[in-house]
C-alpha cells in the first residue's frame, strides 16, 4: 500500500491517508489474519521492550540492555559521512526473550543508522518458529535519524513441531519525501479517512511503477 502520514507533535496527533493498496492471494483465516495484523505492529527500537506476538522481548538498546546482552565492537566506517562503530550483540543467557545481531551507532550522537534483530531460537514464542528485523535511518541536520526501511519477517507454523508447515510472513516498509514545518489546522486531524474508494484498490501498473520505492522480487509479484 501507499499512503500520506501526516503528524502534529504538539497535538499529538496523527493521520494516515491510503493512496493505493494491492492484495493477492489472502486468507480468511483468522490465524493467518492475527498473524499479518502482528506483521505490521509499531514498535520503537529505542523502547526498553519490543512487543511482537504477545511477547515482550529484551530491546538491544534498552536502558538495562546491558544486563541481557554482551557487546562486542566489530567494526568502524563512514556511513553517509557519519563516522559510525558496529557492535555486535547477544544474548547473556538462553531462554529468555531476546534478539541477536548487530547494529551501526553514530559516534557523535550515538543514534542507530542501521539496526538488525532475530529472535534467539531458545526464546519460547508460542508458534512463531523465527522472527528476523532490519531498520535503516537517514540523518537530518546532522543530528535527526529519520527511519527509511523497515522489514520484517517470521516464520509462524501451525503446530510446535519444528518440521511443521506454516506461514511465512515479510513486511517491507519504505519512507521518504519527510517534509517539516508545514502546520495543519487541529480539524485536519479530526477529520474521519474514508478508504472505501473502490480505485484505492485497483491501480493501475503505471501507479506502482511510479511509486514503488523498492522492486518486487520474482516471489513478491
Amino acid at each position: 500500500s501507499v499512503n500520506e502520514v501526516y503528524g502534529d507533535n504538539n497535538l499529538k496527533k496523527k493521520r494516515e491517508i491510503l493512496k493505493g493498496n494491492k492484495n493477492s492471494g489472502f486468507s480468511n483465516n483468522q490465524f493467518i489474519i492475527d498473524f499479518v495484523n502482528d506483521l505490521y505492529s509499531d514498535f520503537n527500537v529505542y523502547d526498553n521492550y519490543l512487543k511482537f506476538f504477545d511477547k515482550s522481548f529484551v530491546s538491544p538498546l534498552s536502558r538495562t540492555g546491558i544486563n541481557t546482552y554482551n557487546y562486542v565492537l566489530a567494526d568502524s566506517a563512514y556511513i553517509d559521512n557519519k563516522w559510525c562503530y558496529n557492535i555486535i550483540y547477544y544474548p547473556r543467557r538462553t531462554n529468555e526473550l531476546t534478539f541477536k545481531g548487530d547494529f551501526w551507532v553514530s559516534d557523535s550522537t550515538y543514534a542507530i543508522k542501521e539496526i538488525n534483530l532475530q529472535a534467539s531460537k531458545s526464546a519460547n514464542i508460542n508458534w512463531v518458529k523465527e522472527i528476523y528485523i532490519e531498520q535503516e535511518f537517514e540523518v537530518l541536520n546532522d543530528s535527526v535519524f529519520l527511519i527509511k526501511r523497515d522489514y520484517f519477517m517470521s516464520d509462524f507454523a501451525f503446530d510446535k513441531k519444528e518440521k511443521s508447515r506454516g506461514v511465512y510472513g515479510k513486511r517491507t516498509t519504505l519512507y521518504d519525501n519527510y517534509k517539516f514545518d508545514i502546520p495543519k489546522d487541529k480539524n485536519f486531524y479530526s477529520e474521519e479517512v474514508f478508504d472505501y474508494d473502490e480505485a484505492l484498490y485497483n491501480r493501475d501498473d503505471a501507479f506502482w511503477e511510479q511509486n514503488r520505492l523498492e522492486e518486487l522480487n520474482k516471489d513478491e509479484k
